[in-house]
């Protein structure tokens, strides 16, 4: 009779568990007249109630059709709230012969990539995350703008 009432109860405690809401942190910078300047670094200040536990951090950027360049290249840097440091340089694969990678929304064209997947967070509180555009010209036209997000995983 007991095990027939534990398996009710344990069904009901996993519905309640995956109904968990996930945890998600977004930032984002909008760029004034859509430029990005080349030594313009941004710098996303994540929470500082964020929970030790895996994530994933994801770059978006959203360009206008006027974007000229096929790539994108960007340096990110992330300091934990542990003290780690990690660094990371991606080139984003932003359109191949004037067709835009991505998703379109609004008139913008939205890239996403994933810096890093995974991540274990040691510690609870602030991390960092600064994105500098390696873009060789002094301004960047086209750029709307970039967030970073962090996401959780593996719960």
């Amino acid at each position: 009779m007991k095990s027939v009432l534990t398996v009710p109860v344990l069904f009901v405690l996993l519905i309640l568990a995956a109904c968990q809401p996930e945890k998600r942190y977004l930032l984002d910078h909008t760029f004034d007249n859509n430029t990005w300047d080349r030594f313009n670094k941004l710098q996303f200040e994540m929470p500082g109630n964020i929970k030790p536990g895996n994530y994933d951090i994801i770059f978006t950027v959203r360009l206008q059709g006027s974007f000229e360049y096929d790539r994108f290249p960007i340096f990110v840097t992330l300091n934990t709230s542990s003290g780690e440091e990690r660094m990371n340089e991606i080139e984003l694969k932003v359109k191949d012969q004037d067709k835009f990678y991505g998703t379109e929304e609004n008139g913008m064209h939205l890239i996403s990539q994933k810096l890093w997947e995974g991540l274990h967070i040691a510690d609870t509180g602030v991390n960092i995350i600064t994105v500098e555009n390696l873009v060789p010209k002094v301004q960047t036209q086209g750029v709307y703008n970039v967030s970073i997000e962090m996401k959780e995983v593996g719960n």
